[in-house]
């Protein structure tokens, strides 16, 4: 049982760390790795292993992810299309993402940084039928893969299409016209068990069985039973109450992905049943926590049609639900990182020769999720929070609500259409904590078992007993010919609500501050963190309220800030900005990047 979470801001001003301008910028820790264990996985889909070994040295590992998982590395079938790495060639190590020397490199890297490796593995089937060359110069044909080898012996017969409601038909039919191996033969089970070992041989730590539900769970078992360690599993099976084949029956053998659990996140945020229907996670009839694996999406149901959940979900829907996902004790959380595309079928980028380009974060289409504000915060949450038990969980209505876990951390989340002004009970104990979802731009006060909050409209807070480091305000320098000004305002009879809105491209680790005349706004040393939208986007319109003078003339800039240091790393061009205030109510100043 619990309720939910997650990510948005309040303005404070508070000062941080004083930086010196022109600074350069500081860097997120290189080749660094973790001191403390995580059970989070990310799912690098498509990614090359080049740039696979590029993230856990750059960012998994030193924001504290445990696993990172990856596309089939098997030779296939050639093309563009993303599920061409799912029709399996041979057990050769060679693929459009790399070749064994690269995997091997990867793998190794990636141990260095604390991040372990999960292969996507396609036991189920070969290819569809046709015949060819695959990825690393195999030949194949119908039926015949002579570089495993497998010859017609080793599928089922006869060829016949699925029907989900017969469970013998699930277990020998082909799935999507692909050729359905005899997985009960002790030939097959042999060469596959050869192929996990040399992936376990290279330090592997894992298994994403892909299509698990297709083959039956005593197959799976004897080809786990012949490796020569017990790796971690992620088994898919997806299922629903009137179908024979269901995750409960492969929970013995290892994890399942827990689909009920992803269906429950779709009905709550997209479907319109609410965030309050999540108290009741998890399900009865849903595999124990300690076998099951959770996602918010993965690369199939983010292409599926309708109402699904994904990126582009309306109302900061994907985001709010990965912070409730890595907030809550059930199962081990595995967050999505994939490519924008047009078409289910659509690939990550390719060279001319179909080999991956290198990953480029929040370019080329590349989202990046594991490196957006709310998701890499709550991984630290995550991590920090471990098996601690759901406390002061409240919903005040469908679609806010608020849960403590112990007294480590705290999450709410407002998935409403107005801000929600919240007086909330907790047991982390009082003190001063950045709030992590928005990159640590405000800060939390609990006093006396409680903390007040502004939670924006779909937006959330977020924070624990380890985010102390961070605040809202930094210490700006007036050493550059664009900035200081001795002007003050005319007048401290009241307040006004400003509320910036500052268009600006920025990179991963900057933020967006305003700093100007007046006191509330630093008084040119002491700039207040605006926000931005969660969408991995290199642009976004930042914003921020700020109550300031009334009947003021009062200056401003805006300075990008490295939000892991305090350091300016910019001030915009031009001279000072000016706004005047009126003599009461709100006004919004709205201006792009100079």
């Amino acid at each position: 049982m619990l309720a939910f979470p997650l990510a948005l801001v309040a303005l404070a001003a508070a000062p941080l760390c004083a930086a010196t301008f022109p600074h350069p910028h500081a860097p997120h820790p290189r080749s660094q790795k973790r001191s403390s264990s995580s059970n989070v996985i990310v799912a690098l889909f498509e990614y090359s292993w080049d740039s696979v070994a590029t993230e856990c040295t750059e960012w998994l590992g030193p924001q504290g992810f445990g696993y990172a998982q990856i596309s089939p590395p098997q030779e296939s079938i050639q093309g563009k299309a993303w599920y061409t790495d799912y029709q399996p060639i041979s057990y050769n190590l060679v693929s459009k993402r790399g070749n064994r020397e690269q995997f091997e490199s990867m793998v190794k890297t990636c141990a260095e940084a604390g991040v372990q490796i999960i292969v996507d593995a396609v036991l189920n089937h070969m290819a569809s039928s046709g015949s060819g060359t695959g990825t690393g110069g195999s030949s194949y044909s119908e039926y015949d893969y002579p570089a495993v080898p497998f010859t017609s012996d080793d599928f089922h017969w006869p060829v016949c299409d699925i029907d989900w409601y017969n469970a013998t038909s699930v277990y020998d039919c082909q799935l999507s016209n692909l050729q359905d191996l005899k997985s009960e033969s002790t030939t097959v089970q042999v060469a596959q068990a050869a192929y996990l070992n040399d992936l376990l041989g290279l330090g592997v730590a894992g298994f994403r069985l892909d299509a698990a539900k297709s083959m039956r769970p005593e197959n799976i078992q004897s080809i786990i039973d012949r490796l020569d360690s017990k790796p971690l599993l992620a088994q898919e099976v997806n299922s629903d109450s009137t179908q024979p084949v269901t995750p409960n029956m492969y929970s013995s053998i290892g994890g399942v992905l827990e689909f009920r659990a992803h269906y429950s996140l779709v009905s709550a945020f997209v479907k319109g049943n609410g965030i309050k229907s999540l108290l009741s996670w998890p399900d009865s009839s849903w595999v124990d926590s300690s076998s099951a694996v959770v996602f918010v999406a993965n690369h199939d149901t983010e292409r599926t049609d309708g109402t699904t959940l994904n990126w582009a979900s309306s109302n900061n829907a994907y985001a709010l639900a990965s912070v409730f996902l890595l907030a809550q004790p059930y199962g081990q959380p595995t967050i999505h990182s994939g490519y924008n595309f047009t078409s289910f079928g659509t690939g990550a980028p390719l060279d001319s020769d179909d080999n991956a380009l290198p990953v480029t974060c929040f370019s080329d289409n590349w989202r990046c999720e594991q490196r957006w504000d709310a998701i890499s915060g709550m991984v630290k949450f995550h991590n920090a929070v471990g098996d601690s038990a759901v406390t002061n969980s409240l919903a005040t209505s469908t679609n806010r609500s608020s849960f403590g876990r112990g007294s480590i951390g705290h999450v709410a989340i407002n998935f409403e259409s107005s801000s929600w002004d919240a007086t909330l009970d907790t047991d982390v104990a009082d003190g001063t904590y950045c709030e992590i979802t928005s990159g640590c731009a405000s800060k939390i006060t609990v006093s006396g078992g409680s903390f007040t909050v502004t939670i924006p409209a779909y937006g959330s807070v977020a924070f624990y007993t380890g985010s102390t480091s961070a605040t809202t305000t930094t210490s700006v320098s007036t050493g550059s010919t664009s900035t200081s000004s001795s002007s003050a305002a005319s007048s401290t009879a009241g307040t006004v609500s400003v509320t910036f809105k500052e268009t600006a491209s920025t990179v991963q680790g900057e933020n967006i501050f305003v700093v100007g005349s007046v006191s509330a706004l630093g008084s040119w040393t002491a700039g207040v963190a605006l926000t931005r939208p969660d969408n991995g986007q290199e642009t976004a319109v930042w914003s921020g309220t700020i109550k300031l003078p009334a009947s003021s003339t009062i200056e401003y800039k805006f300075v990008k800030v490295d939000y892991s240091t305090g350091d300016v790393e910019s001030w915009e061009s031009g001279s000072n900005r000016v706004i005047k205030t009126g003599s009461s109510g709100s006004q919004t100043v709205t201006a792009t990047w100079q």
